[in-house]
């Protein structure tokens, strides 16, 4: 009996074949047709850029927007210099993942998470060394658990415990 299925199975996947077979070049020429098709419309999609200038020309910010002009996608700010000032994710005119700043030599100063434009996960802030100055955690735009400060030696020197917003005893 189980090998009636096998053999059965075996002539399924030999008809099967022959259905679908297709030439090489038939096969790569589908595939190709099928990227172009993706890259088009993955890359209409956020079509329309804002971009503002410096007077000198430069580059001071660009962000995608929808087709109905809310922003859509990653907004980025610039220093007059041209470095990275500011970086943040939209969807659907809302800030929905990480915001970063940096200062004018490129080092981060902050990082946020966001979700339907309210703070929404781990918020660290940095000092000019490079080393987390307070780290906290935000839950529905609420400070939710430890809020914890660091010297610039990465020291501990402060603990804070929220509870959707509330500050607890400590």
């Amino acid at each position: 009996m189980v090998e009636n299925l096998i053999n059965s199975n075996s002539q399924l996947a030999r008809n099967s074949h022959s259905l679908y077979h297709i030439s090489l070049s038939n096969a790569i020429k589908v595939s190709f047709m099928g990227l172009i098709f993706f890259m088009f419309n993955s890359f209409s999609m956020n079509a329309i850029t804002d971009k503002k200038l410096f007077e000198n020309g430069s580059v001071e910010s660009k962000v995608s927007l929808d087709n109905n002009g809310s922003k859509d996608g990653i907004e980025r700010k610039y220093n007059k210099n041209g470095t990275i000032k500011y970086i943040a994710h939209y969807k659907n005119g809302k800030k929905n993942g990480v915001e970063e700043w940096f200062d004018r030599d490129g080092k981060i100063l902050s990082q946020t998470h966001y979700k339907d434009d309210l703070l929404d996960g781990v918020e660290r802030i940095y000092h000019d060394n490079g080393v987390i100055m307070l780290e906290r955690r935000h839950i529905n735009g609420k400070k939710h658990g430890l809020e914890i400060k660091f010297n610039r030696n990465a020291m501990m020197c402060g603990i804070l415990i929220y509870d959707h917003g509330i500050l607890q005893e400590v």
